[in-house]
């Protein structure tokens, strides 16, 4: 898929997403038609209410069958694990 220039950015057209190589149950139309901006360097992710609950629910499923453990919410980090005593993690 092309890039999209927008003003001093470019935008991604988002049309699906998945998790451990399973495709999210989303229409494209949840992700609004403008594009979507990935940084890589931000902790945050900044989704439509119905494509973070379902990546979120994804996420938490998929670590829950590991039996990684959840560390406390910090705020907006509501999805973080307690990995200190693995030596390697699969994150999907």
């Amino acid at each position: 898929m092309p890039l999209l220039p927008h003003s001093k950015l470019y935008l991604v057209p988002l049309t699906g997403m998945s998790v451990g190589g399973r495709l999210l149950p989303l229409p494209p139309s949840v992700f609004g038609c403008q594009g979507t901006v990935l940084d890589s360097g931000t902790v945050i992710t900044r989704l439509p209410a119905m494509a973070y609950s379902a990546l979120r629910s994804a996420f938490l499923a998929f670590m829950a069958q590991r039996k990684y453990p959840l560390a406390p919410a910090a705020s907006l980090l509501n999805t973080c694990y307690d990995l200190s005593r693995y030596t390697a993690v699969h994150i999907p």
